[in-house]
C-alpha cells in the first residue's frame, strides 16, 4: 500500500470543513479568522476554480474588518480576476479574440512577429546585450538573441530577419490584440483585468503574469507596480 499518497491526502484540509472551522471562530477574533481566511484563498487557489467565490467572499468579510487600504484594493482587483477566471469564454472566442494580434514598435516595421534587422539597427542601434542562447524546442527564429531597451529579438544576421521575442511596453510601443483591445503603457494591471480577465489563464503562483493563448502558443502579458511592463511571446514545444 502508498502510505505517502494516504498521507498527503489527509494532512491537506477539505474545504467545506475548513469553512466550518471558520463558521466556529469568535467574531471578534480577527486574528485567528485571517489566518484562516488566508488558508481557504490558498486552499482554493490550489483547487482550480470551484471555490474561489467562496474564498474570497470569506477573506474579503475579514480584509475589510482588518482596514488595510492596500489589502482591500488587493483583494478587490482578486476579486475581479476570479470572477473572471470562473466566467472564462469558451476557448474558440479566445482563439478568435487573440488571433490578429500583433504589436506597434516605433518606427519598425513588423510583419506579423517579423523585423528587418538593418531596419531595428538603424533606428536603436546595436543592442545592449548580445547572446546565444540553446532552444532545444526549436521554436526560436534562431539561438542568437538581441536586447534592446524596447525588445528582445531571436537574430539571423545572414538574412538580416529578426523575430519579436519580448517587447517591453513603453511610450514607444504597444500590445494591440484587436481594435478594441488595445495595450499601451497607460493601461493598469487593475483596468486589464477588468476589461479582459474572460479571456486569460492566471496562475497564482506566478502573480502579475497573465497568459492569452493561441492555437500555436501566445502572450504572457507581465505588470510591474501595477503597471504594464512587457509581453513575451511563446510557442509550444
Amino acid at each position: 500500500m502508498n502510505t505517502s499518497k494516504k498521507k498527503n491526502i489527509n494532512e491537506r484540509p477539505e474545504f467545506r470543513a475548513l469553512v466550518l472551522h471558520f463558521n466556529t471562530i469568535e467574531k471578534n477574533n480577527i486574528k485567528e479568522q485571517f489566518k484562516i481566511a488566508e488558508r481557504l484563498v490558498q486552499l482554493a487557489w490550489n483547487s482550480g476554480t470551484d471555490h474561489l467565490h467562496d474564498a474570497y467572499t470569506i477573506y474579503f468579510e475579514v480584509v475589510k474588518q482588518l482596514n488595510d487600504k492596500d489589502l482591500i484594493t488587493d483583494t478587490e482587483i482578486k476579486i475581479a480576476l476570479v470572477n473572471g477566471l470562473i466566467n472564462r469564454k469558451p476557448e474558440e472566442e479566445i482563439y478568435l479574440f487573440v488571433e490578429n494580434a500583433h504589436f506597434e514598435i516605433k518606427n519598425i516595421e513588423i510583419k506579423k512577429t517579423m523585423v528587418t534587422l538593418s531596419n531595428v539597427t538603424k533606428n536603436y542601434g546595436q543592442p545592449v546585450k548580445k547572446e546565444e542562447i540553446g532552444d532545444e524546442c526549436g521554436v526560436y527564429f534562431n539561438n542568437t538573441f538581441y536586447t534592446y531597451s524596447d525588445m528582445i529579438l531571436s537574430v539571423d544576421e545572414n538574412k538580416n530577419l529578426a523575430e519579436l521575442v519580448t517587447v517591453f511596453i513603453n511610450e514607444n510601443n504597444q500590445f494591440i490584440i484587436n481594435d478594441n483591445a488595445i495595450l499601451d503603457s497607460n493601461i493598469t494591471e487593475r483596468d486589464f483585468i477588468n476589461r479582459y480577465s474572460q479571456y486569460f489563464f492566471f496562475d497564482n503562483q506566478n502573480p502579475h503574469v497573465y497568459t492569452l493563448v493561441t492555437s500555436d502558443g501566445g502572450y504572457n502579458i507581465e505588470f510591474k507596480n501595477g503597471a504594464l511592463y512587457l509581453v513575451n511571446l511563446f510557442y509550444l514545444c
